[in-house]
């Protein structure tokens, strides 16, 4: 693996692991009877003369509970930074260098309509690692033989559509870049009513290589959503 894929890895994997333990904090702070407990605590030490602090009187007491509580909100953070790496994968299981989920991820959702026929969609899936190969299912709320879609990790990698039957597929993989870009194009037959398309993210894989991107051409038969 290239020294900058592995350097784009590690720093996803540990802004991964501090937004788990900064959100856990945050949301633990809003459960006032944890850290203001501790506050509380503190203010009774303080009212009971176990000082930590120069002040005297209410100043001392309200400056006690503070510290108090900003102490037990960085033992939160602290503790869910240790527990991060152990949990911030609990909705998947490993499979090698494959990651799958328990339950497919949405990671995009429109409501076509004829009107937006080749019109360019970008979106992200951040919860993949830099430079990872992502395998995603095509699902439609309608006839799956009204319609032509396509999902590529760059705009140059999209198609041109003519009609609703050029490219017609249920799913792939796609190799993203650091960011995890991708993008989709579809393409509606004229008369057909609007529906929403989604795409679901089933896994990823870390590879050490480029890798190629593989459509799968398992065409659904036509059927009403």
């Amino acid at each position: 693996m290239g020294v900058y894929r592995k350097y784009c890895r590690i720093c996803w994997y540990s802004g991964k692991c501090m937004r788990f333990a900064i959100a856990g904090a945050y949301k633990s702070s809003l459960n006032w009877g944890g850290i203001l407990g501790a506050g509380v605590i503190g203010a009774f030490a303080e009212l009971r003369g176990f000082s930590f602090l120069p002040g005297e009187g209410w100043q001392g007491i309200v400056a006690s509970g503070l510290i108090y509580t900003a102490v037990a909100f960085l033992v939160i953070f602290l503790v869910r930074l240790v527990i991060a790496p152990f949990v911030i994968h609990r909705d998947g299981e490993w499979h090698g260098l494959r990651f799958v989920y328990r339950e497919p991820q949405l990671g995009f959702s429109h409501y076509f309509k004829p009107s937006e026929n080749n019109e360019v969609f970008r979106f992200r899936f951040k919860d993949a690692p830099p430079f990872s190969a992502i395998t995603y299912k095509i699902v439609a709320d309608g006839r799956s033989d009204f319609f032509s879609i396509v999902v590529a990790a760059h705009e140059k990698g999209l198609i041109e559509f003519t009609t609703h039957s050029d490219f017609q597929y249920t799913g792939g993989t796609v190799a993203v870049n650091k960011d995890r870009d991708m993008c989709a194009k579809a393409f509606l037959r004229p008369d057909a009513d609007p529906f929403s398309i989604r795409i679901y993210v089933h896994s990823w894989e870390e590879h050490a290589d480029p890798a190629t991107e593989i459509k799968t051409a398992d065409f659904e038969p036509a059927r009403w959503g």
